[in-house]
């Protein structure tokens, strides 16, 4: 049987274009979960104070307290990842250490039972996100 030039070109052409269909459907889908896990992420922050005011049985003083400490860490954080004059390594070393401090703050309010539980809280989000990390 002889195969005509252009009978394998459009057999090669088909074959082109539907791997691109479906490179291009998983992208499409990608971005779609990216964009899913973005918005979950910020619904996450919004709630991070409902949660631990829940899991720690936070008293109405302590979440007031406890807030502008979120609020004013998250905001310093912002600031540090949008400084450009700095490093990919100072802005983590800064990072690190607003978190840091913001933990002493929320420490200083929380009883030991809390501070326990605040504990076992954050050993489960990063056995969480290792796992996520290993997928």
């Amino acid at each position: 049987m002889k195969i005509r030039p252009l009978h394998s070109f459009a057999v090669l052409a088909a074959l082109g274009a539907s791997t691109l269909m479906i490179a291009g459907s998983n992208v499409e889908a990608k971005d779609r979960a990216t964009k899913t896990e973005r918005r979950e992420a910020r619904q996450n922050k919004r709630n991070r104070l409902e949660q631990m005011a829940q899991r720690l049985n936070l008293t109405a003083d302590q979440q007031a307290r406890i807030a502008p400490i979120m609020a004013n860490s998250r905001e310093s954080a912002k600031a540090v990842r949008r400084d450009e004059a700095l490093t990919r390594e100072q802005k983590r070393e800064k990072i690190r250490a607003i978190r840091k401090d913001a933990k002493q703050q929320m420490k200083a309010i929380l009883t030991d039972e809390q501070r326990e539980q605040l504990k076992a809280m954050r050993r489960e989000k990063k056995t969480e996100r290792k796992a996520k990390r290993d997928l």
